[in-house]
């Protein structure tokens, strides 16, 4: 999306995209500046993202797997639709 999408300025684009330069938080802050991700899905990107990192590391998943369904959900739809 970031990477066809004329309004993201081609030298933002060339630098999202070198490998290992850009980090999925930075990719993630273009697709809010350019793009259609408002700050609730913002921020429900980065909480869930806290509770995978938390599961990733402590090996405890904090949330419900109705959480977790939830987000699945959204990110099928985020990925699909651009929703």
């Amino acid at each position: 999306w970031l990477a066809s999408n004329p309004s993201v300025p081609l030298s933002k684009r060339r630098e999202a995209f070198k490998y290992r330069k850009t980090q999925w938080k930075g990719l993630l802050d273009l697709r809010q500046q350019y793009g259609d991700l408002n700050e609730n899905k913002h921020k429900y990107i980065l909480y869930m993202n806290k509770l995978r990192n938390i599961a990733a590391h402590v090996g405890l998943y904090e949330g419900t797997h109705d959480q977790l369904k939830e987000y699945a959900d959204f990110v099928q739809g985020f990925i699909v639709n651009g929703t």
